[in-house]
């Protein structure tokens, strides 16, 4: 009975003198050390809750001006059994149909968001990346690319790298491009792996056929020719420290046409003048400008050389015919010595 009498005394007062503590709207209140309530971090206007911020975001539920951390959480639901996740930088976005995709850091304002726009895929890291195709990762880096309709596929960080076919990968390094279907273009500056099944490595590589690689160790273009083709381009040389079979090499050796070819080809082999001439640079050696069309070649860095396989031809059918020569003034010699 006491009870009642204190609580119908309390109400009256309220009603005479207004409620007994009032915070700021908005604000969900909390108790203080004195037993007394004052205003926490927490906003509640009725359609979004903030923490540490007056000004939550509409676009959710909860928004968060701050560092918090959390054993898991969903950041946008798409009507969905899976969402989306997106860390890093707060204009990192998820496409209307990217569920299931997570985009873990990296990112910035403008043109340096990361952006997913299909399901299940991945963005690491770095900035300005984007990925519109489904099951594909890019680990990081910047302005890396998997376009639409390419699906499966990865970008494994560097910059300005595109893969734009099924199942391809980049695998770092700068402006490369893997616009084949199981293509890969590994690292290096400016390759393309266009070809079904191609690779291209190194620096400024092409391999546009199928089933093929294409490797530059130089600092000019470097293009496949044809379909499974093992091209390397390598000004310093290639060297194998191990034997290499010669098993499945097909032959395509130049021969001359007659002896005539044959002859212009050894005769035009002319060492260069005094001057020019260096007997410690094999480069500087041979007059590659003095030699005939049969055994001269172009280089893909555009200088001269010479095609050592129409030399050795061509040397092979001028000993012939001098031996045939020699075979002949012999039996004269002998036809004179029995007079």
């Amino acid at each position: 009975m006491k009870k009642s009498i204190l609580t119908t005394m309390v109400l009256a007062i309220s009603t005479m003198v207004g409620p007994l503590a009032h915070g700021v709207e908005n604000y969900l209140q909390k108790e203080d050390a004195l037993g007394g309530l004052v205003d926490s971090q927490v906003y509640d206007n009725d359609t979004s809750v903030g923490v540490a911020t007056t000004t939550p975001s509409a676009s959710y539920k909860l928004d968060v001006n701050g560092f918090f951390r959390a054993s898991g959480f969903l950041t946008k639901n798409f009507g969905a059994p899976v969402a989306g996740i997106i860390g890093g930088h707060s204009e990192n976005t998820l496409g209307a149909t990217a569920f299931g995709s997570v985009i873990a850091g990296g990112g910035g304002s403008g043109a340096a968001k990361n952006e997913i726009t299909s399901y299940f895929s991945v963005i690491g890291g770095g900035g300005s990346n984007l990925v519109q195709s489904i099951y594909s990762v890019i680990t990081g880096g910047a302005v890396n690319t998997v376009s639409s309709d390419s699906n499966f596929s990865t970008i494994t960080g560097g910059s300005w790298n595109t893969v734009s076919d099924e199942y391809a990968v980049v695998a770092g390094g700068f402006h490369n491009v893997a616009s084949g279907r199981y293509s890969t273009a590994i690292g290096g500056y400016y390759n393309t792996a266009s070809g079904t099944k191609s690779y291209a490595m190194g620096n400024q590589c092409t391999a546009s056929h199928d089933n093929t690689i294409v490797f530059s160790a130089g600092t000019t273009a470097c293009s496949s020719a044809a379909n499974s083709q093992f091209k390397v381009c390598a000004p310093g040389g290639a060297w194998f420290s191990n034997a290499v079979s010669g098993d499945p090499i097909i032959d395509r050796t130049p021969y001359p046409q007659d002896l005539e070819t044959a002859y212009d080809a050894v005769t035009s082999m002319q060492r260069l003048p005094d001057g020019e001439y260096d007997p410690y640079d094999t480069s500087k050696q041979l007059d590659h400008w003095s030699l005939a069309a049969f055994v001269y070649y172009e280089g893909d860095d555009g200088d001269p050389s010479r095609n050592l396989s129409a030399t050795v031809s061509a040397q092979n059918e001028v000993i012939k015919d001098l031996i045939a020569r020699i075979n002949q003034l012999e039996q004269q010699v002998a036809e004179l010595q029995k007079r």
